[in-house]
């Protein structure tokens, strides 16, 4: 991937569009300088944040808006490079929206080499699409492209000089070494779920054995061979007590039935002797039923007298019916016979209004002329009413005319006046917003100050502290090393003998030998003060150059803060500066407001007058309109005067007139009604007086002719019945009430069934008889007895076999799942031996004693190590050389880096270099990681590279010889640019890009 070229718009300190166009670069190294904060790192910000939706330090885009850009205006990244021929763009875009704030979106489409659309081309708009697309065409992720394309400032630094353990962390974050660890993991656990399993069937195999409950002793198939046995005796048992059980319920069940049959004879003997002692009851039947025979024949006379009195009963409630209507129509005959001399008083009336019906009827067409001209008059009225209020309506709607063209004109001029400040408070809230920044910026940079301040306070003591600890560490050391030389010169004198040479001058006489002073001094003690010594200067020294940090932090930050402050003359309060710039954001949106709302108003107005004009042309018309109507209705009213004097009557309308003629005529034709409607009652009245009494007459008649045939009735029922045997009519009349033929017919069934039931037992007792033949009752209960006892013994013994059934059945099954678990274990041991010396291998328990995932990081270790070299030979001169100290010393415990050092011969750690040869060993290091990266990512050549400060620690040759490198890296295809804000590469690099950074944002310039 080579950058052909980048817009930023209102991103970081970039507010308005800036534009890079890296194709311009003739030479493969150019520099990106300015000065700090100018946001130099920015525009690797925009290329990450274009690409992935993050910046170099994973920030989202949207919390790299410019705090300088206005609302309206969006953050814009358009981001365009070259691959393999190909040009591609990626663009980032986040506009305001009402509710949601600032909202972004993404794009990613093959383009054109100016970033244009091309057609037919898909443009990916989706998150995980853009994802997927960019890694697929790059073939490194997020994190790899910010460690190969990207060298931020002092990342590799602090992995030239961590520990082995941090650097094992890092290296397994770049080259996604944690599948290894994981791989190890799911062996450990697999290895354990193996055993867990095979533990768990050689316990289930355990229980299975321990819940057969075999005798010590006894295996599981003897002790089925025993069962097996014993099942086959105990059958053989029960067939005989099947058998003996069978003969007893044998005999049993026939001493059964003859002691019930013996019982059956006694109960049909005493159930003949109750049947017959009810023979009372029968002959009680047959007389009845003989009783009801005789009175059955006395029944038809009987009916016939009983039909006769009925009728006599109901003749005598219609006589008494008849007499009640007769006097009822005789009272309602006068009543109506009063109604018909009154209504003939009424004739006079009638005709009268019939007379007068005829006289209306002739002035109608009068009538009708006046309440048309009546309507006419009415209807001007209300025309002229209309009008009149027509003409208030317009005046008062003209008078609401002109108050608005006044106001209208009155507001006009306050807008003009607003609208005329706009500008002004405009360039006063800008004034303001950049005031109310840099007091912000001055505020935090105070507290920073106030924390460096305490800080310095804290490390001078610190180092005060070092200081005279050191000074006294090496005071002691001097007076115990003192001490110690005293002490070897005793030592020595000890040994000195007379005329034998003393080992220092050779003198053999010794006329003052040394003494010992104190107490000795070991050599263990020594080298213990020297070592306190040394590490109370090396803390000296580091608390040295903490204050020397902190000192310098202090310094850079007040001199910050003396900037910040010479930008006001006297440093408000920040509440001041808000209420300040909240008043005149208001001020300036009225005036705003004011401006916008200046033509609608002169619309208004110009709406107003036109229709105020209008208006006052409709108020004259509807005056004329006025006095028309006013003639009109003077001409109607005259019509109507001379009309009315001519009518005879005082009617106003014509409908009064009809309605007058349609009530005389209605008067006279209800009266005409009346008059017929009460002649035909009375008329029907007289008939039906008549038809009455014709009625009360026949009634009398037939009245007395069944009295006399009801008579007659009475003496033939008497001879009947004494020739029947009845005492009287009353007690052959109750027998002829008893009777009916359910009955009568319930009597014969009931004599029936006595006589039947009598023979049925006669028949029931000889049959029993003969058939128990005269034995006697057996004993029943002594019988049942014996039939439970060998039920019991049958029972018993057949329990026996079932337990045995299930004995046998339970060891069979144990039997075959005993030998199914045991293959089983079989197979789970033969599986986990392999996996098992698998997990060991990887796990680290091998003749290297190194886990799968050390080793894969190992070897990633080696080969950065090996690239690196390369570029560390060039960058120093072919002096130095790293190595992993891990390697060399044969260590386990990590990856610890070593420089040799060819011009001295040595090998000296990591820290011990230079802040120069840190710079440019860690920039290897750093080159050397991208080299692997780039081939361990599908070999994919990333035609660009950026490396972000560091150069201000080199010297001037080192700085050539580093410039050199860069520009040989990769051939003459790889662009590499130096983020930097050292004067020197300004020289020394001819392609610059330039980044000013002023009050309102920055800007870029290309050189």
């Amino acid at each position: 991937m080579r950058p052909h070229f980048i817009e930023i718009q209102a991103f970081g300190p970039y507010v308005e569009k800036q534009r890079i166009d890296f194709s311009k670069f003739s030479n493969n190294l150019f520099l990106l300088h300015g000065p700090t904060g100018a946001g130099k790192t920015t525009i690797f910000d925009a290329m990450s944040c274009a690409l992935y939706g993050t910046s170099t330090g994973s920030r989202e885009g949207k919390k790299m808006r410019s705090d300088f850009a206005q609302d309206d205006l969006p953050t814009l990244i358009r981001f365009c490079f070259c691959l393999r021929g190909n040009y591609f763009t990626a663009c980032y875009k986040a506009e305001k929206k009402r509710s949601e704030g600032f909202k972004p979106k993404r794009l990613f489409y093959r383009s054109t080499p100016e970033g244009n659309f091309l057609e037919n081309e898909r443009v990916y708009t989706k998150e995980e699409e853009i994802k997927a697309q960019i890694e697929q065409l790059l073939q490194i992720n997020e994190n790899q492209f910010l460690q190969v394309v990207v060298l931020p400032q002092g990342e590799f630094q602090k992995f030239l000089r961590a520990s082995g353990s941090k650097k094992e962390e890092i290296l397994s974050n770049i080259f996604q070494t944690q599948r290894f660890k994981n791989f190890q993991e799911q062996l450990k656990n697999c290895v354990k779920q193996a055993e867990e399993e095979l533990q768990q069937f050689q316990s289930i195999y355990q229980t299975l054995l321990e819940s057969a409950n075999i005798p010590e002793g006894n295996s599981l198939e003897e002790r089925l061979q025993e069962l097996v046995n014993h099942r086959k005796q105990l059958t053989t048992k029960l067939v005989e007590l099947e058998t003996t059980y069978e003969q007893a319920r044998r005999v049993f069940e026939q001493a059964r039935i003859l002691a019930e049959e013996i019982g059956q004879i006694e109960e049909i003997q005493k159930g003949l002797n109750e049947h017959r002692s009810s023979k009372k009851q029968l002959d009680d039947w047959i007389q009845k039923k003989q009783q009801i025979e005789k009175a059955i024949q006395l029944k038809p006379i009987f009916d016939k007298a009983k039909e006769i009195k009925n009728k006599i009963n109901q003749l005598e409630q219609n006589e008494h019916s008849l007499e009640e209507k007769q006097k009822t129509t005789q009272s309602q005959l006068e009543c109506f016979q009063k109604k018909q001399l009154a209504h003939q008083g009424e004739q006079i009336r009638a005709d009268q209004a019939r007379h007068q019906a005829q006289r209306l009827k002739e002035q109608l067409q009068d009538f009708v002329q006046v309440e048309e001209i009546v309507k006419q008059i009415n209807q001007k009225k209300e025309s002229i009413q209309a009008i009149l209020e027509d003409q208030k309506r317009k005046r008062e709607k003209l008078e609401e005319l002109e108050k608005q063209i006044s106001n209208a004109e009155e507001k006009k001029l306050q807008l003009h006046s607003a609208a005329e400040r706009a500008d002004f408070y405009q360039s006063q809230e800008i004034s303001l917003k950049q005031q109310q920044k840099q007091l912000q910026e001055l505020l935090q940079k105070r507290q920073q100050l106030e924390k460096a301040r305490l800080n310095l306070q804290v490390v001078a003591q610190q180092y005060e502290i070092a200081q005279q600890q050191a000074e006294i560490s090496r005071e002691q050391y001097i007076l115990i090393e003192r001490q110690w030389r005293n002490n070897q010169a005793a030592l020595l004198a000890e040994i000195l003998q007379s005329g034998q040479p003393c080992p220092v001058c050779g003198s053999l006489h010794h006329p003052n030998p040394a003494r010992s002073h104190g107490e000795r001094v070991t050599d263990e003690e020594l080298e213990k003060a020297q070592k306190n010594k040394e590490t109370a200067e090396n803390n000296q020294q580091k608390a040295l150059k903490a204050y020397q940090a902190a000192r310098n932090e202090y310094d850079q930050i007040k001199a910050a803060c003396q900037v910040l402050e010479n930008n006001f003359s006297e440093v408000p309060q920040p509440e001041t500066i808000a209420t300040k710039l909240k008043q005149i954001t208001n001020l300036r949106i009225q005036s705003e407001q004011a401006k916008n709302q200046l033509p609608q108003i002169e619309q208004k107005i110009s709406q107003l007058r036109q229709e105020n004009g209008n208006l006052q042309t409709q108020l004259e018309k509807t005056k004329e309109l006025f006095q028309q109507q006013q003639k009109e209705l003077a001409s109607l009213e005259g019509r109507l005067q001379t009309l009315r004097e001519r009518l005879l009557f005082d009617f106003a309308t014509q409908k009064e007139v009809q309605d007058r003629i349609s009530k005389l005529e209605q008067f006279y034709q209800q009266w005409e009604e009346q008059k017929k409607q009460l002649e035909e009652i009375v008329e029907k009245k007289r008939h039906e007086l008549v038809r009455l009494e014709t009625q009360r007459e026949e009634n009398k008649r037939s009245l007395a002719s069944l009295k006399r045939e009801l008579e007659q009735l009475k003496e033939q029922a008497m001879h009947l019945c004494y020739e029947k045997g009845f005492a009287s009519l009353s007690e052959a009349n109750q027998w002829v009430q008893k009777y009916s033929e359910p009955y009568l017919k319930q009597l014969n069934d009931s004599i029936e069934q006595w006589n039947k039931k009598e023979l049925q037992l006669k028949e029931q007792l000889k049959i029993l008889l003969d058939r128990t033949g005269g034995k006697p009752k057996p004993d029943i209960e002594n019988l049942r007895r014996k039939v439970e006892a060998a039920k019991q013994d049958f029972q018993n013994c057949q329990q026996q076999v079932i337990s045995l059934e299930h004995q046998i059945s339970q060891l069979e099954k144990m039997s075959h799942q005993l030998r199914q678990i045991s293959m089983q274990i079989a197979e789970k041991e033969s599986a986990l031996m392999p996996l098992k010396q698998l997990h060991l291998l990887a796990s680290g328990d091998n003749s290297e004693r190194l886990s799968l995932h050390h080793f894969i990081l190992r070897f990633y270790f080696q080969e950065v190590i090996a690239k690196a070299n390369y570029r560390l030979k060039q960058l120093s001169g072919g002096r130095y050389l790293l190595y992993n100290e891990t390697e060399r010393t044969n260590r386990k415990d990590g990856m610890q880096l070593s420089v040799f050092d060819h011009y001295t011969g040595t090998t000296r750690p990591v820290e011990n270099l230079s802040g120069g040869e840190t710079f440019f060993t860690s920039l290897a290091l750093a080159l050397g990681l991208s080299d692997v990266i780039t081939s361990q990512s599908g070999n994919v050549r990333l035609e660009s590279m950026f490396i972000d400060e560091g150069f201000g620690t080199l010297d001037s040759d080192a700085l050539d010889l580093a410039i050199r490198t860069l520009s040989e890296l990769e051939g003459s295809n790889r662009l590499v640019g130096i983020i930097s804000h050292v004067s020197e590469l300004k020289e020394r690099i001819p392609a610059k890009i330039e980044v000013i950074k002023t009050q309102r944002g920055s800007r870029i310039i290309q050189h």
